[in-house]
């Protein structure tokens, strides 16, 4: 009884352990994107992106049902004169509308709208964050749980 106990305990260690990874890399990702948005916001550089062309993508779950989701491709110059194209899925821009970006010189394929409504992007990543904090800090307790029995 008690190998079969240690078994479940490595297994239940490493199934925390895999999902402990999982939300620090969802928290790091979500940082990531949140500094991004706040550093374009702070000192980015202003340009007019024009919405080029919307669309919507439709995804099948393994229920059988679909979402679908609108896409806005936004295109702007930087001030060096190169083209930049942004795939954006919040927001209900038309072809032909034209709204103010911030970008960083060295990332401008980084831009972040600057429109009413534009900062729940900030909240849904900062949202991002919190939650994966809370799964990857659950993981690694399952993780210490599994490992420690």
């Amino acid at each position: 009884m008690g190998e079969a106990s240690g078994g479940f305990g490595v297994v239940f260690g490493l199934v925390g352990l895999f999902f402990g990874v999982v939300g620090c890399a969802l928290a790091i990702s979500s940082a990531r994107r949140l500094w991004f948005r706040q550093a374009a916001l702070a000192r980015g550089l202003m340009a007019e992106a024009g919405c080029v062309e919307t669309f919507v993508s439709r995804s099948h779950n393994s229920e059988g049902g679909t979402s679908t989701t609108r896409h806005m491709i936004l295109a702007f110059r930087t001030q060096d004169g190169a083209e930049i194209r942004l795939d954006r899925t919040a927001g209900t821009l038309l072809v032909g509308d034209v709204v103010p970006v911030r970008y960083l010189p060295e990332h401008p394929q980084r831009a972040t709208v600057v429109a009413p409504g534009a900062g729940r992007e900030s909240v849904g990543l900062f949202i991002g964050v919190a939650f994966g904090l809370l799964f990857g800090g659950m993981g690694l307790f399952f993780a210490a749980t599994g490992f420690g029995s």
